[in-house]
Order: structure tokens, then sequence, then C-alpha cells
């Protein structure tokens, strides 16, 4: 199938189910498939079975938050691109986030669904 038929596959990590089902509900009436994780554990699981094109990140979160999991991401997948989606960016978050090369923005909570929608498009290339 030529890329540009081939869906991009975006995975929403957010422990608060609200949050997640509202961006991933957004992503596919946009055109993506998207999946959802609990935290930063349950991302790395599923980074690790299925091949994703972004995944979209909170930060905090139980188990593991969205920076270490970032970070065991990383070391496994480099190329795996990361959006931050976080209510909670202050400066030493931020000065953790740019040192991973993986991470491709961020945003904070509560995002306006174009400019959203537009970092999407931005990073994945769609």
């Amino acid at each position: 199938m030529p890329e540009a038929l081939v869906k991009k596959r975006i995975l929403v990590v957010d422990d608060e189910p609200g949050v997640r089902d509202f961006y991933q509900t957004l992503l596919k009436e946009h055109g993506y498939d998207a999946d959802v994780a609990v935290d930063g554990n349950d991302a790395f699981r599923k980074v690790n079975r299925t091949a994703y094109d972004l995944v979209h990140m909170d930060i905090i979160m139980p188990n593991q938050d969205g920076v270490d999991a970032a970070i065991s991401i990383g070391l496994v997948q480099p190329d795996l691109r990361i959006l931050v989606v976080s209510g909670f960016l202050d400066d030493n978050v931020l000065k953790e986030l740019e040192k991973e090369s993986n991470i491709r923005g961020w945003m904070k909570k509560p995002t306006g669904v174009e400019a959203y929608l537009d970092a999407v498009r931005r990073i994945v290339g769609v």
C-alpha cells in the first residue's frame, strides 16, 4: 500500500480515562489509528508489541511517569516520535524533555483541537 494511504498509528498515553477517550476519538475522526495506554509502563509494553508513528504522552501518571517512559522508550526505539501533552510542564520537566531526542514537541493541557491536530500532522507528516 502506498505510504500516503497507510494510516498513521498513534498511542495516546494518559491516566485519565476521559482525556484518553477524547484524544483517541479525535484522532480516529481525523483518519488516524489510535490506541490507548494508562501509564508509562503500559505504553512501554505496547510500543514493544506494536509499531507506532507517534506517542502522545502525559507527564503525571501513576506507576511510571511520562518523562521516565519517554526515556525508556527512547532507549529501545530512539526513532519513535513523542508529543508530550500535559497540564504539568514546569522548567525542570522541560529541561528533562529537551535531553530526549525522540521528544518532538510539547503542549500544555487543555490543548486547542486545531493546535493539537496541527502538531500531530507536523510530527507524523500527514
